[in-house]
């Protein structure tokens, strides 16, 4: 009989096997990570539905290609064989393996290793939906990243079996989910309207945190140079305006993930808001024409936290979550079509865009 592993890291799932004397050639391994997969089709909305707070497409079927994109490849192990599932067909193709390796009796035991925070429960609870574990078999859960040996030997030797209490924070993690997908439907045609009206790259779109981090920049170094070592060292210790700031601060509330902090910048530069020359980086005339579209108070350096809030049960709920991007899309819109009509005049253009009458 055989073990299948749920993982977040392939890492941790080969050193519980060291850790415990358990072959890794008797275990097949899903490293699943549906943060990076399973996100919301974005809805393509015209001018009048700005701003957007609709419902997300409902998902019956994890698997179904039209809810589900693959950006990032998914890591399986099966039978020695290892393989990156970069399509919805591959995908599909390997969880059926291990489905009907779980039909048949092919696995005496389910573990799943996991961090206890809202992705975490999140991305377990997903790979556990799509294998569809028969009744019968063994599920259980060790919520340890760490790879010292003798944590892993005792968490292996008190793992808890799977219960839905192990998944209290997925709703949170759902509503910041939603955000995020209200959040880009909205940027796809208000802030890309924004970036091609200055004559920069819309695509991909303007995320939150770009765009938060667009607007600090130009707060911070004006007209200066600066270097990437400058933004990573910025985002990795943002404080926002200190008012979110509690015991476990360093722990929660960086600007992006560690992984995404160069690859932003990156995006900056190929947009065209930042220009590299000889490794110091300066915002562009472009970037500052785009700049000039963005509403004054849509700034917000507290917004990771008030994300966080969300993800986490606080900070109003889906309410407060739905009322911010009314507020900011809203204010937005009207905002830069009154300034594009002033550029369209100081140029010399005669034809003016219709200011969007924004309920928020």
């Amino acid at each position: 009989m055989k073990t299948l592993l749920i993982t977040e890291k392939y890492s941790v799932a080969s050193a519980l096997c060291d850790a415990i004397d358990l072959s890794i050639e008797s275990c097949d391994i899903f490293c699943v990570h549906p943060h990076h997969v399973w996100r919301y089709k974005l809805e393509k909305l015209s001018f009048e539905q700005v701003p957007f707070v609709g419902e997300p497409p409902k998902i019956n079927n994890l698997l179904d290609g039209n809810s589900v994109f693959v950006p990032s490849p998914l890591h399986f192990i099966i039978s020695g064989q290892s393989v990156w599932a970069g399509n919805v067909n591959s995908l599909v193709e390997n969880v059926e393996i291990l489905k009907s390796n779980l039909a048949s009796g092919v696995y005496d035991q389910v573990i799943c290793l996991g961090d206890s925070d809202p992705i975490g429960q999140l991305n377990i609870k997903r790979g556990l939906e799509l294998v569809e574990v028969p009744d019968g078999i063994d599920v259980s859960l060790i919520k340890n990243s760490t790879l010292d040996p003798e944590n892993l030997k005792y968490a292996f030797s008190n793992r808890s079996q799977i219960n839905d209490s192990e998944f209290s924070l997925v709703s949170g993690q759902l509503l910041k989910n939603k955000f995020d997908y209200w959040w880009n439907s909205n940027s796809a045609i208000v802030l890309s309207e924004a970036a091609k009206f200055a004559g920069l790259e819309a695509d991909p779109v303007i995320s939150k945190y770009e765009a938060l981090l667009m607007q600090y920049l130009d707060v911070t170094f004006k007209n200066s140079e600066f270097f990437e070592s400058d933004l990573i060292k910025m985002m990795h210790c943002w404080v926002g305006t200190g008012k979110f700031k509690g015991e476990d601060f360093d722990y929660w509330y960086g600007l992006v993930s560690t992984s995404e902090r160069s690859r932003i910048v990156k995006q900056m530069q190929y947009r065209g808001f930042l220009s590299d020359s000889n490794g110091s980086l300066s915002i562009t005339d472009k970037g500052r024409d785009f700049l000039r579209l963005l509403h004054p108070r849509s700034l917000d350096l507290d917004l990771p936290f008030r994300v966080e809030a969300w993800r986490t049960g606080e900070g109003g709920g889906e309410a407060t979550a739905k009322r911010y991007i009314r507020t900011f899309f809203g204010r937005q819109l009207r905002h830069q079509r009154k300034e594009m009509n002033k550029i369209r005049v100081e140029r010399g253009k005669s034809s003016a865009l219709k200011i969007e009458s924004v309920g928020i």
